[in-house]
């Protein structure tokens, strides 16, 4: 059996951290929780073993786009992910030159949540 699967959540918003935590549940994935881009950047500091991120674009203390800056000098080999409900151009392109390797528009359903992790760290999942 491969090692457990690791990433980090960073979102302000409580009730994302409980339906990724549900979500990601029966694949056996350990989710890092912190509520903004600060902390972040210092869990990254303190520890740079995951397997992928998802961040969120809007947050305080340091918002999304910064936060995405800061990772990807740190890890630049561990995929992030955005998690937006700014659904323009514009701001997919900033996403993407910044480096982000994927994003997740919200709101979005656990079906949809699954595929777009699938894409940043697949796992083999048990058919019934």
């Amino acid at each position: 059996m491969s090692a457990k699967k690791r990433f980090l959540l960073i979102d302000d918003s409580k009730s994302i951290h409980a339906f990724v935590r549900e979500a990601v549940s029966p694949l056996g994935f350990e989710m890092v929780s912190v509520f903004d881009g600060a902390q972040g950047v210092a869990k990254i500091q303190a520890d740079k073993n995951f397997d992928f991120i998802l961040l969120d674009w809007e947050m305080p203390v340091m918002d999304g786009p910064t936060t995405l800056k800061e990772l990807v000098k740190m890890v630049p080999h561990i995929p992030i992910s955005m998690i937006t409900s700014k659904n323009s151009f514009e701001n997919l392109k900033e996403m993407i030159t910044i480096g982000a390797k994927e994003y997740i528009m919200k709101p979005f359903t656990k079906d949809i949540f699954l595929e777009k992790i699938q894409t940043l760290c697949p796992v083999e999942t048990k058919v019934s």
